[in-house]
């Protein structure tokens, strides 16, 4: 596989954020995503802010409990995180297909995981 020159990287990037700014701004479902993707981020937070605080002002809980906790959510926002990577990647790409607009993709081809 070849490796990309750090301009053509920027390129890319610099695509990837202009069409996402443009879909941010003229596509409701992907604002709409977009945003509840950020809120359910925030309301999980919450839970592991709260064992955090909890365990190191009072102490109270089992280390385990805490460690559950702690798992539970992170590997949820992981997942969140994730999964919304994949949609925003999977609209951007459809916007650039459709519109011609494509860069040049070299090497394998890319697989979806999800």
């Amino acid at each position: 596989m070849k490796s990309q020159t750090g301009s053509s990287i920027r390129e890319r990037l610099a695509k990837w954020q202009a069409v996402h700014s443009l879909l941010f701004r003229d596509d409701a479902q992907f604002r709409m995503r977009h945003i509840s993707f950020l809120i359910a981020i925030i309301c999980l937070s919450i839970p592991l802010m709260a064992v955090y605080c909890y365990y190191f002002e009072v102490g109270m809980t089992s280390f385990a409990v805490d460690l559950a906790v702690i798992v539970c959510v992170s590997s949820t926002v992981i997942y969140l995180s994730l999964r919304h990577l994949h949609f925003v990647n999977r609209r951007i790409e459809g916007y650039l297909q459709s519109s011609h607009n494509t860069w040049p993709v070299t090497g394998a081809t890319r697989r979806s995981r999800f």
